[in-house]
């Protein structure tokens, strides 16, 4: 059985949303699929570059998709791929979000795979951007509390849209986001 952001299946989800929907004063077809991306599963991989989203049941599912079929043999505990032991974490994955602290470690918990259309060079400069999170994914505004980058990049997430408020500094990851926990709204990475 699927199980969404709370816990609730697909399903009930989609009777929720249906409701909601009929009473609504008007609903655009964006917002409704978001919904369903939403309730597809908890591992999703976010495209940087195009805007795209799709969730999968499985964090090793989610990273068969992000890397386009290279890494198929992902470990299904999110939090082992932030150990060095496993190398997925590859062109084009910029990084991957996590739920909660310490990469998930502690419980199960939702991820957001970060793909751009390649990796970051050596220089300072910013490589990629995501302006704000609620434009692709409503779900992981406000959401991450741990992190790790990919593809030779470093990754700042922000607190509001557009790169503003507290921020986390350029980091390759970070396991506790301290006060930034459950605040990120936008993203750069170099």
């Amino acid at each position: 059985m699927m199980l969404n952001k709370w816990g609730t299946s697909a399903s009930a989800s989609a009777a929720v949303l249906f409701a909601a929907l009929l009473t609504a004063p008007s609903a655009h077809a964006s917002d409704d699929d978001r919904a369903r991306r939403r309730d597809a599963g908890q591992h999703c991989v976010m495209n940087v570059a195009d805007g795209s989203v799709a969730c999968y049941n499985s964090f090793r599912d989610a990273i068969r998709a992000a890397t386009d079929g290279r890494v198929a043999d992902a470990p299904e505990d999110a939090h082992l791929a932030a150990t060095e032991e496993y190398g997925i974490l590859a062109d084009p994955i910029l990084s991957v979000s996590y739920q909660h602290p310490n990469y998930n470690r502690d419980r199960d918990g939702a991820t957001m795979t970060l793909r751009g259309a390649g990796g970051c060079d050596s220089d300072d400069g910013v490589e990629h951007a995501l302006y704000d999170i609620d434009d692709i994914d409503t779900k992981w505004d406000d959401t991450v509390s741990s992190f790790i980058s990919s593809s030779n990049c470093q990754a700042e997430y922000y607190e509001h849209p557009g790169y503003g408020g507290s921020r986390t500094g350029w980091r390759n990851s970070m396991a506790d986001m301290g006060a930034m926990e459950d605040e990120a709204s936008s993203i750069r990475w170099r």
